[in-house]
């Protein structure tokens, strides 16, 4: 009984301090948390940058490897120069309003499993509507290592050498690309899923409006890896 009160009590503890604490320094610690995760990853070709919430972890275990964390290319440019001799990089395209309620609903199990999580904010609110209209649209996405865009993850990378692999379908869309580079098919071993299904209809018009306009970036995206099943990001001309 003494140990559960402790536990509980430090859970709490762990929620409020993330909860109050900047996004720089929760973003800083979960790189600290996977820099030793990474090491096991610099060397391939191509590069796995990884989106959360797009199905990195289920590539991981298919590889048998611990799960990457989601390191943008900058920061990983400066810990491995040697990264960019690389012929390729690639991370999986997600429909964003999918990414963002599959967040909130994987963060309501981790609390529930282990009474804390990385994002108390999607624990505390009411509903996944709640979580988008009071919390993310409160922020600025770019700055929480969780919830950041995909032009943030790969800012710095040249576009000719960064792909886009569709969610949708995933085991066939990565395996077409990798066979490009003479890699092996991969079996996906499906890792991480949330016991709540992931139905846009959860949100309400305005919750759908600040997705959109948070992440115009990514649907731009994932619309062109959805209709390719994966594309080379210099083929989007909006990209500039």
């Amino acid at each position: 009984m003494r140990f559960d009160f402790f536990k509980t009590f430090r859970n709490i503890l762990i929620n409020r301090l993330v909860y109050f604490s900047p996004l720089f320094i929760l973003r800083s610690r979960h790189y600290f948390n996977n820099r030793n995760a990474i090491k096991k990853w610099i060397a391939d070709d191509p590069f796995l940058l990884h989106v959360p919430k797009t199905g990195g972890t289920s590539i991981a275990k298919s590889l048998g490897r611990i799960e990457p964390g989601h390191f943008e290319f900058r920061h990983l440019l400066k810990m491995y120069p040697e990264l960019n001799e690389r012929n390729a990089f690639y991370f999986v395209s997600r429909n964003p309003v999918e990414r963002i309620i599959s967040t909130y609903n994987y963060i309501n199990d981790l609390h529930k499993k282990f009474g804390t999580s990385n994002i108390p904010s999607a624990y505390y609110a009411d509903s996944a509507d709640d979580f988008v209209v009071n919390y993310l649209d409160s922020i600025n996405i770019d700055d929480h290592y969780f919830l950041r865009s995909v032009e943030t993850i790969i800012k710095g990378a040249q576009l000719n050498k960064v792909f886009a692999i569709c969610f949708d379908d995933l085991e066939k869309n990565i395996s077409d690309f990798l066979m490009l580079y003479n890699k092996p098919k991969i079996q996906l071993l499906h890792e991480n899923k949330s016991s709540a299904a992931v139905d846009e209809k959860v949100l309400g018009v305005k919750a759908l409006e600040i997705i959109k306009k948070k992440y115009k970036y990514d649907f731009l995206v994932y619309e062109k890896a959805r209709e390719k099943g994966f594309f080379c990001l210099d083929q989007l001309n909006e990209l500039g």
